[in-house]
């Protein structure tokens, strides 16, 4: 380290993966804040899009292994199998400031204990769902949730769900959080469909969509956590005259005992095989394609802290349909004007809501209005000052003014 870096604190960014989305924040954050302080980000899960990176980071190896707990009743959670104690160490060992980018499990857990114990400032960035969705949660994963952080010293909230859980079901004061709107990733993905330069009908004709027929889309990881159960079972109740397909996309676990053949077969079941697609992960140029080439985006999940998958739907015009269990309602999604809610695991009400959308001027009314939506919430500059906010208060509670 030079004379100029020894006098910079260390922040380091314990992350998820350094996919673009992550990427694009850590670098913004790091170019905002170059002349204060040394920043360095530590993802837990290999990325292949970590090779690009523009920011220093401790390169992942490990992959992520996801084990889901779901009992009827109580809101289910997805828990990390990996501990991550190398990347932990290395975080603690080469940081003054910590930044836990989302609450990543067992990693959390004693990144933030050690952290705290050693004099570390730990700094926690939320997500969250609905606050009665978060009271569903098991006791014990709501306690090690508060140990965590009540080890942290800011808090640094990326939604208004996230502060009200933070400040109604952990007691955490006003005083010690910072607003930093999450973005989603959404300044990436928007390059990607400016890029699409197909007309409409080539589109859906490549992704062999009928002219008349109308396209839900689901995007995400092909895990029950997400409720492709429900839109399955949803898509058999919708009237059999009506001319609709559902395409399913996403990325599986090769160790989950739930993949994509389990849907196929659930579909063929249910007696709605022609009506489905199952796609496997595209690159983000394809992806935008698909999303422009659909109608409406679904995300059926039974628990979701925010939903980045409604972010590039909205970015794409589409209006939204997705459950009381994601914490981007009244912010991405707002019931009736650019989209529909409709309570968990009820087949029968998301059934209602597809029936809603084959009318194409609520399409195209409520697509409009997502985008208005999206490109108000989701500003990088808005989330880029909340984080350098929350950085320098912990630079000042070390005492030293940068």
């Amino acid at each position: 380290m030079n004379t100029v870096d020894s006098l910079k604190y260390r922040v380091g960014f314990l992350c998820y993966d350094l996919q673009s989305a992550t990427e694009d924040c850590a670098y913004r954050i790091a170019q905002v804040l170059f002349d204060k302080v040394k920043f360095k980000a530590f993802p837990l899960f290999f990325h292949p899009q970590q090779e690009n990176a523009r920011i220093e980071n401790l390169p992942a190896q490990a992959y992520p292994r996801l084990y889901e707990i779901n009992q009827k009743g109580i809101t289910p959670d997805g828990l990390l199998k990996n501990w991550g104690w190398r990347t932990s160490w290395h975080c603690l060992r080469e940081s003054d400031i910590i930044i836990l980018f989302g609450l990543l499990g067992a990693a959390a857990i004693w990144t933030a204990v050690l952290g705290f114990l050693s004099g570390k400032t730990v700094i926690s960035v939320m997500l969250s769902v609905p606050a009665e969705t978060e009271c569903r949660r098991r006791w014990w994963v709501k306690l090690l949730k508060r140990v965590v952080l009540k080890c942290c010293r800011y808090h640094i909230y990326q939604s208004e769900t996230a502060r009200e859980v933070l400040m109604t079901v952990y007691g955490i004061p006003e005083q010690k959080m910072f607003f930093a709107p999450f973005e989603a990733g959404g300044n990436v993905f928007r390059t990607h469909l400016e890029q699409v330069q197909a007309p409409m009908g080539e589109l859906r004709q490549n992704f062999g969509f009928k002219e008349d027929e109308i396209v839900f889309l689901y995007v995400g990881n092909i895990v029950p956590l997400k409720g492709i159960d429900v839109f399955l079972e949803a898509s058999a109740k919708v009237s059999g005259s009506a001319r609709f397909r559902v395409v399913i996309i996403g990325r599986e676990d090769p160790h989950a005992s739930v993949n994509m053949s389990f849907y196929k077969a659930m579909a063929r079941k249910l007696n709605i095989e022609e009506r489905t697609q199952f796609i496997s992960e595209l690159p983000y140029e394809q992806l935008a394609a698909l999303y422009l080439a659909a109608d409406v985006v679904v995300l059926p999940t039974r628990r979701d802290t925010f939903g980045k998958v409604l972010v590039e739907g909205a970015l794409a015009h589409k209006p939204l349909i997705t459950t009381t269990a994601c914490g981007s309602i009244g912010m991405i999604v707002k019931d009736q004007e650019n989209g529909l809610v409709v309570p968990v695991e009820d087949a029968e009400a998301l059934a209602d809501a597809m029936v809603r959308m084959f009318d194409k001027n609520v399409r195209k009314a409520m697509g409009e209005k997502s985008y208005m939506l999206v490109r108000h919430y989701c500003d990088p500059e808005l989330e880029t000052a909340g984080f350098k906010e929350a950085i320098l208060a912990a630079t000042a509670c070390k005492g030293q003014t940068l």
